[in-house]
């Protein structure tokens, strides 16, 4: 067994368990390398050193540097103990064997085996002059160690105290920057950056005087390339021999990104100073009770609340929860409670009462800080002024719910109340009441906007009479005003409120000499929210209904199960006109064609293509009904280019048949000729069919003229370059003047079959149409007669000269077959 061994640690459980285990050797323990070294001194048949190179500060190595040097103790034995599992690989690297190593924590039984192998190397020297040479076992970690070590001899008596030797570790190399041959005549101070140089230089002065024996320091390294590394450097004194050298151990660990995350964690706190200084508001963090009291407050208390941050800490002078206004105490609380619960974070807005009386609006953001075991710790967050974001707001809101000449709530907050309200499930009634002045707009043209708008004003004004708790008042529109009443008890209710409107009104509008339609709409009790638009058409459906209405200037319709009816019967027009319009069972509509008769000749000369519809489920719908919806949808368009297709494709066959010199009239809408190319797409169909323009008429009804005269005269003026003829349809009853005839481009007009009726039963004399037919012909343009139905009606045409005549006396619109029947038939 060894004699005596020394343990170097400052683990007391590791002595422990070294103590307990080694009984039969004389164990010293000491717990740092100055001890260890005078024990050495003290004691020279020490065999054996149990090293603990996990001592602070690296001074494990420090004893084995000091090893190293002296040639005394080149055949002591030294078992490195770490918790560090590569000491256990680097043992094992240069056939020093396990017994070189000894992990924590220690085994007992490990223990005991290594010292016995120890034992019986000691005893064999010629074991030990091989394998128990420490410089072995410090080449080894001085090689293979993760941090920097250099060992340095100088020449105390020198100048600059010049090296004589330096010996560097691959790790050292790494991290200057250098390699082991630019050591020897390096000067470290050179290298050193500028701001460390001269603290640097007096510790070393110092060291190297023996005033100290080792020191710490934190500096900086300059790169061959320039850039800087951070090391953490111990540096200590190795005893010599010679008193006129000195050796010295540096060890050193790159810190640079542990002093990079420093510095960013210090302008990360100096920041979020900065910041908690400047906002709005103040930051907190303050207990989960019922006072939130304050354990930290930022200094943008005293500005949020008047307080300064020492009176709400711990409660002093006043608690948070006594600030925040009463109304908002209950609901800050179960908010809370709901938001540690989930572990989520706090959000929310409420008012509190500052210091001076005044309320002001806050935004509160945080979250619960939890300790390991979930329990909550503290809360913190901030609280935020928005007090002027808030008025910004109500100014926003008050602007978008209320019109600004009238301060009547608008159309889209009376939408948002319906929404709300049909949400809820109420017995009560409830009711529209629109007030249509439409026609008001007529003054406009005459007296200018201003003064239509104060008439408004002035109704307005008259109207808020009537508003209550259950019925308010809306602006709608700018010529419209709504009522919206709720639990009313019947619907004599709803007319003494028209009364009482009427009674306001009529005596202002007959005044103006303008009329009102008030629609009034009940809210069946099954109604949805969704349903809100639907709800506020129909009310002014039936506003307009109320407009024909002719014995007063004011009048009223209730929306009824008729009118119900009637916007059903559209819906199913739209959607089965968007169904042909999309290639969806097209045979549903179709054309038929009235032949035109030469009154002259005696035979047909054209026909006029009419467009019909055969609903699945109305059955057949009349034009008067659908083309208005056509219009509506703009469907028009796609229907107008399939009538055009359709009625010249019928036109070529009749030409194909011999029937060159008859024609084809196709009715156009206003909405067609302003399409954009209508010209263009026109001509490209004509061209694609392959028929003559000479022998195709566009009749336009002479309403069309009344808006937008100058582009549609135009295209009709394109229109006539390219060989296609005009025609204007039910002359008569549209407002042409005898200047706007003239300068229109047209070649026909059609006397509106309202001319023809009742011929038979007045002097022939009398009748004025004599008079259109004189004026078509002094204007040189073709006059056909619309709506013959008599044999006295076609002479009393011919015996005016009318060019052109068509009705049911000649025939009923025919479908293409039987209209191509007809033409052989009459042309005889």
């Amino acid at each position: 067994m060894l004699e005596k061994i020394l343990v170097v640690s400052n683990s007391e459980m590791d002595c422990e368990i070294i103590k307990n285990n080694l009984t039969d050797s004389f164990a010293l323990f000491v717990n740092n390398i100055y001890e260890a070294l005078q024990h050495l001194e003290t004691y020279p048949d020490i065999r054996l050193i149990f090293l603990d190179v996990d001592l602070p500060e690296m001074s494990g190595y420090h004893l084995l540097a000091h090893l190293k040097m002296s040639e005394k103790y080149a055949s002591l034995r030294v078992i490195i103990i770490s918790k560090n599992e590569e000491f256990a690989k680097m043992a094992s690297s240069r056939e020093l064997g396990k017994v070189d190593y000894l992990r924590k924590p220690i085994n007992p039984e490990s223990l005991r085996i290594i010292v016995r192998m120890q034992s019986e190397i000691v005893s064999q020297s010629d074991l030990v002059k091989k394998m128990s040479d420490t410089n072995s076992l410090f080449d080894l970690l001085f090689n293979e160690a993760p941090f920097g070590i250099s060992i340095t001899r100088l020449d105390k008596n020198s100048k600059n105290y010049d090296p004589i030797f330096v010996m560097v570790n691959p790790a050292y190399e790494r991290i200057i920057g250098r390699k082991q041959s630019e050591f020897n005549t390096y000067d470290w101070r050179k290298i050193t950056h500028q701001d460390d140089l001269r603290i640097s230089e007096i510790y070393y002065d110092r060291l190297i005087r023996g005033e100290i024996t080792s020191y710490v320091r934190e500096k900086r390294y300059i790169r061959p390339d320039g850039t800087t590394v951070w090391v953490n450097m111990l540096v200590s004194a190795i005893k010599t021999d010679d008193e006129n050298i000195f050796s010295h151990l540096s060890l050193i660990e790159d810190i640079t990104s542990r002093k990079k995350a420093e510095e960013d964690l210090l302008e990360s706190e100096r920041s979020k100073s900065v910041l908690l200084s400047h906002i709005p508001g103040l930051a907190y963090r303050c207990k989960n009770d019922k006072n939130w009291t304050m354990l930290y407050v930022s200094s943008g208390s005293k500005e949020l609340t008047g307080y300064d941050a020492e009176s709400l800490l711990n409660n002093r002078d006043v608690a948070y929860n006594d600030i925040i206004a009463p109304r908002y105490r209950a609901q800050i609380w179960d908010g809370w409670k709901k938001v540690i619960k989930n572990h989520q974070k706090f959000r929310d807005v409420y008012q509190i009462i500052t210091k001076s009386g005044n309320l002001k609006w806050v935004y509160e953001l945080g979250e619960p800080i939890y300790d390991k075991d979930g329990n909550v710790e503290a809360l913190e967050g901030i609280v935020i002024d928005i007090s002027a974001q808030k008025r910004l707001e109500e100014t926003l809101q008050h602007k978008n719910d209320y019109n600004e000449w009238t301060e009547l709530l608008n159309r889209h907050y009376l939408e948002r109340l319906l929404t709300e309200d049909l949400k809820k499930k109420s017995l009560q009634k409830r009711a529209l009441l629109v007030v249509n002045l439409n026609s008001v707009q007529t003054l406009t043209s005459v007296h200018g906007y201003h003064y239509s708008q104060e008439l408004m004003k002035m109704i307005a004004e008259e109207l808020k009479k009537n508003v209550c708790d259950r019925c308010k008042l809306f602006l709608t529109h700018e010529n419209r005003l709504t009522f919206y009443l709720k639990n009313y008890k019947s619907k004599d209710d709803l007319l003494a409120l028209y009364e009482r409107i009427a009674k306001i009104i009529e005596p202002i509008i007959m005044m103006e000499r303008i009329s009102c339609g008030v629609g009034i709409y009940e809210l069946p009790a099954n109604s949805k929210p969704s349903e809100v638009d639907t709800i506020l058409k129909n009310l002014l459906l039936a506003s307009e209904k109320a407009y024909i209405n002719d014995e007063r200037s004011i009048h009223y319709v209730f929306f009824d199960v008729a009118m119900e009816n009637e916007i059903q019967r559209e819906r199913q027009l739209e959607k089965e006109l968007a169904e042909i319009s999309d290639g969806i069972s097209e045979e549903r509509f179709f054309l038929q064609y009235q032949p035109i008769i030469d009154l002259k000749k005696n035979k047909v000369c054209g026909f006029e293509a009419l467009a019909r519809l055969k609903s699945d489920v109305l059955g057949f719908v009349p034009p008067l009904a659908f083309i208005p919806v056509l219009e509506r949808t703009k469907l028009i368009i796609p229907f107008g280019r399939m009538i055009v297709r359709k009625s010249l494709t019928f036109l070529k066959k009749i030409h194909e048949l011999g029937f060159e010199e008859m024609s084809v009239s196709i009715n156009i809408s206003a909405i067609q000729l302003l399409s954009e190319n209508f010209t263009k797409k026109f001509l490209d169909i004509v061209k694609e069919v392959g028929v003559v323009p000479e022998k195709i008429w566009v009749e336009l009804t002479e309403s069309v003229f009344a808006s937008n005269y100058q582009e549609i005269n135009s295209v009709l003026g394109r229109l006539m370059e390219q060989g296609i003829r005009v025609a204007i349809d039910d002359f008569g009853t549209g407002f042409s003047s005898l200047y706007r005839l003239l300068a229109i481009n047209i070649n026909s007009i059609k006397i509106d079959k309202a001319f023809m009726d009742g011929i038979e039963l007045i002097n022939i004399d009398e009748a004025i149409t004599k008079d259109i037919i004189s004026l078509g012909q002094k204007l040189r343009y073709t006059v056909v007669a619309e709506g013959v139905e008599t044999e006295i009606q076609k002479d009393y045409l011919m015996a005016y000269g009318c060019d052109r005549a068509q009705g049911y006396f000649f025939s009923k619109p025919l479908n293409e077959q039987d209209a191509i029947i007809f033409a052989e038939k009459f042309n005889k």
